[in-house]
């Protein structure tokens, strides 16, 4: 088992443990800046997600990563070394098709897509990672393992 469940470490946002069954961790842009820029969340995060080996996102996440690195004045090049461990996934037919019929009314076009690029990866996403709420209610509406990781005892 992973050291790294919600028992050792924090809280489940929307999925029971035993749902970890793939072996792919898909990261939303909430989850990975925490890498980038120093939060609450950032150490927790940091240390569980060393217990997934493959990290996938959506392109998008190249262009939210650099997008708020360049609003904060940190070097592109800190976002391409995280990048580095990250296997983007193109915006595809199928996963733009995806995104347009989650039913998540509150959900940005940006989420939608991530969740999309998420549900694409079927049996083999283990886990998702986000922080922002409405992702997460967008991934329990689609049945998905999402997990914010919080420090708590």
């Amino acid at each position: 088992m992973r050291t790294g469940t919600p028992e050792a470490v924090s809280s489940w946002t929307t999925c029971a443990a035993n749902d970890l069954s793939g072996s792919l961790a898909y990261v939303d842009t909430s989850a990975y800046l925490k890498l980038l820029f120093n939060e609450v969340e950032s150490a927790t995060f940091a240390t569980v997600i060393e217990e997934w080996p493959e990290l996938v996102s959506s392109e998008l996440l190249e262009v939210e990563m650099h997008r708020a690195a360049y609003r904060a004045g940190v070097p592109f090049a800190d976002c391409d070394q995280l990048l580095d461990a990250v296997t983007l996934l193109a915006l595809d037919p199928a996963v733009r098709a995806h995104s347009l019929r989650i039913a998540q009314p509150l959900l940005r076009a940006g989420d939608a897509i991530h969740l999309a690029t998420a549900a694409s990866l079927g049996a083999d996403l283990g886990v998702l990672f986000a922080y922002d709420n409405r992702m997460l209610d967008g991934a329990l509406l689609e049945g998905l393992p999402a997990w914010a990781p919080r420090p708590g005892p």
